[in-house]
């Protein structure tokens, strides 16, 4: 079919409907040649992008919408100007940076004081979510945030306290474990990877059919619900501080060794076996107990 020579292959559309019934997710936009039709008659555009990567505008938002034929429409976007008004632009700021638009840009959202961090840096790759997520690729390394930002009344700056998880490939990595006793010296540890999660409450909870009576963590909506988070966070167990269990482990140890009897103030008397067994016990409380490659804080 020729193109219609009335019509833009391109045009910008205002978002009116994203409903589809066939879960197409097709949606209605208005044009400049639609400006006569009601909202039920403007014709469906498709996405663009391949559902892999699943983005749908809002109603009230603005699209590009590509097509030569009312049978043919595809569509693009929500535009959104700049990176701080990923949750929802639905007005003519836009269009602010195209030749049609009626308002200038707003300051670069970079240039706030405090907004380090915030947004990804020019030659990263990232999926912005529309309320402070995102997934962020750096070379050799990836963040998946949450929380990473606060708003003000001058824009947004970044957050003490975000929550995040950095993988991390270190093709030379390697550190110099720190010792007290100069004596106790330990060879410098390679390694290649980390991946360290970093949040105010960290919970690792089991899937599992045994696990599920304790904690509900399959919700179709919300995963966790506030409800089970609470639940979590208040009857979940407590991870042990390893180091201070170790130093916990060895003063029962001394107790038991040392303690003296009432009455004829005798102290313990092992048979060599049982001396044995608690030398094992012991080394092993020292050697074995603690892991070499997680950590906690």
């Amino acid at each position: 079919m020729a193109v219609d020579s009335k019509k833009h292959i391109f045009e910008v559309a205002k978002v009116v409907n994203v409903i589809h019934e066939q879960g197409g997710d097709m949606i209605q936009a208005r044009t400049f040649n639609d400006r006569t039709l009601d909202n039920t008659n403007i014709p469906f555009s498709f996405p663009l992008l391949p559902k892999h990567l699943y983005v749908k505008p809002k109603v009230g938002e603005f699209v590009i919408v590509l097509g030569y034929d009312d049978s043919h429409r595809f569509f693009v976007g929500p535009i959104i100007p700049q990176l701080d008004k990923l949750d929802k632009e639905d007005t003519l700021y836009a269009k602010s940076f195209l030749d049609e638009g009626m308002l200038a840009p707003h300051p670069n959202p970079r240039q706030v004081r405090g907004s380090d961090g915030v947004y990804p840096q020019e030659d990263e790759i990232a999926f912005m979510g529309r309320k402070n997520t995102d997934i962020i690729h750096k070379d050799n390394e990836m963040w998946i945030r949450a929380g990473s930002y606060i708003d003000t009344p001058n824009g947004k700056v970044f957050s003490e306290s975000p929550t995040y998880l950095m993988l991390k490939n270190n093709p030379n990595g390697q550190y110099q474990p720190n010792v007290s006793n100069p004596e106790d010296f330990r060879e410098t540890v390679n390694y290649k990877t980390s991946a360290t999660l970093v949040a105010e409450e960290i919970n690792l909870i089991s899937s599992s059919n045994r696990a599920k009576q304790l904690h509900k963590v399959a919700d179709p909506n919300d995963m966790i619900t506030d409800i089970e988070m609470r639940n979590i966070l208040e009857n979940a167990y407590h991870l042990p501080y390893g180091e201070k269990l170790v130093d916990i482990l060895g003063q029962m140890m001394t107790l038991f060794l040392t303690h003296v009897h009432n009455g004829d103030l005798s102290t313990p008397n092992l048979s060599p076996e049982d001396r044995n067994l608690v030398g094992t016990i012991r080394e092993n409380i020292n050697s074995k107990m603690l892991s070499n490659n997680i950590r906690i804080n």
